[in-house]
């Protein structure tokens, strides 16, 4: 099913394919903990985003990372200026996600507001559990790839050189 940004040019075939990557990603990510009352177990927006930016090197394809408030909570998404996209990698509130957005829609800039920046202990959390997050990326990408290859009897070594390590 196309969507409304597909037929308007907004999202192309390379973003519909990022989109599948992270969600992929994120569905296999375990959570950061134990289970409490808090949600301590859960990684935070600030942590998945940019541990998604830095993995898949999203920088060098025009993605930027957007600190500031959704509604009335603190939150990270991704931005890119050409064509104006939001992607946000782990949504407040939601079941669901990754979810690319066009700015222009009705609403959507209201939503998200990059007036009201982050208080220093939520970035150098963020930049913290960002180390454990690539760390855990990388195995989950490895082992999927690995599994992937194994189900198509394609020779992995070529395709897994930049893995470190397979479980």
């Amino acid at each position: 099913m196309e969507t409304v940004g597909e037929f308007h040019g907004t999202f192309d075939k390379a973003d519909k394919q990022l989109l599948v990557r992270i969600r992929g990603l994120l569905e296999r990510l375990p959570d950061r903990g134990h289970k409490n009352q808090n949600a301590d177990h859960l990684w935070s927006c600030h942590d998945v985003c940019f541990a998604i930016h830095n993995y898949l090197d999203l920088e060098n394809r025009g993605w930027r990372v957007a600190q500031g408030r959704y509604t009335r909570y603190d939150h990270c998404w991704l931005y890119r200026r050409h064509p104006a996209t939001i992607l946000d990698v782990y949504p407040v509130a939601s079941l669901g996600g990754p979810i690319m957005l066009d700015p222009s829609a009705t609403g959507v800039q209201r939503l998200y507001d990059t007036t009201m920046q982050l208080d220093t202990h939520t970035r150098r959390r963020a930049r913290e559990e960002t180390a454990v997050l690539l760390t855990l990326l990388t195995q989950i990408d490895c082992n999927g790839l690995f599994i992937e290859l194994q189900a198509s009897d394609r020779s992995p070594s070529s395709e897994l050189e930049n893995c470190d390590r397979l479980d």
